[in-house]
């Protein structure tokens, strides 16, 4: 059985998101991160096996390990968890148009985010120009990151010390695959083509460029088995 913690994370998710709030949702949006920021794995009643060094040995392992939470179709928002193995990078990737919360929930996470900076060069969504911003190393202890359509909303994920597990909530959710509209939020990988700095050697931006899904990305799957509330 889930926690009263993350009933209550739920619940203020579905009142922070819903359109009918938008007049208190900067209120909403600071109760909702002070509860994500309390979230420990066993909120959530899954099997602490899933954490181990012990689950990535398993033959045919992926280095990833995905648990859809909560998604509902066109629904304000969602949630889920990511397990990686020990040293793996969850590669470059966006969250376009979209606000987020990220808050490990086991092991030691390095996260390397990017902001987007605006631009006359930029190829549509094949190639953009980010600011480097600080790298954050994420324990238990940490409390939610944070990404905004306008900041960090770019970012790269490591596992330190053994593998690492987050939490997190999007909104609005990535679209799904079948969407090819022009507002389509779909998650590109990037590759880092060019880093420049300015001319007293700081503030460092760096080019990127699309690429396809990296071969090494792939995640297996768990069942989650949602508590009465989210249904």
């Amino acid at each position: 059985m889930s926690s009263p913690v993350f009933m209550k994370i739920f619940q203020q998710a579905e009142k922070t998101f819903s359109n009918r709030n938008r007049d208190s949702y900067k209120t909403n949006f600071a109760l909702l991160k002070k509860l994500v920021d309390k979230l420990v794995y066993s909120d959530l009643n899954l099997n602490p096996f899933l954490f181990s060094k012990k689950a990535f040995l398993v033959k045919n392992k992926a280095p990833c390990t995905f648990v859809n939470i909560y998604e509902k179709l066109d629904g304000p928002f969602s949630m889920s968890i990511f397990i990686i193995d020990e040293n793996y990078k969850m590669p470059l990737h966006d969250h376009p148009n979209m606000t987020g919360m990220l808050k490990v929930i086991s092991g030691k996470l390095k996260a390397e985010c990017y902001t987007q900076i605006p631009t006359d060069k930029e190829n549509g969504r094949l190639e953009k120009i980010v600011r480097v911003e600080q790298p954050k190393i994420l324990s238990e202890t940490s409390e939610a990151a944070v990404l905004y359509p306008d900041n960090c909303n770019f970012h790269e994920l490591t596992a330190l010390e053994g593998p690492a597990a987050f939490f997190d909530i999007l909104s609005p959710p990535y679209s799904d695959i079948s969407d090819t509209t022009p507002d389509a939020r779909h998650c590109s990988f990037f590759k880092k083509e060019k880093i420049m700095v300015d001319n007293n050697g700081s503030n460092p931006t760096v080019k990127l460029t699309q690429i396809p899904v990296p071969d090494h990305y792939y995640c297996d799957s768990v069942y989650y088995d949602q508590p009465d509330f989210m249904r």
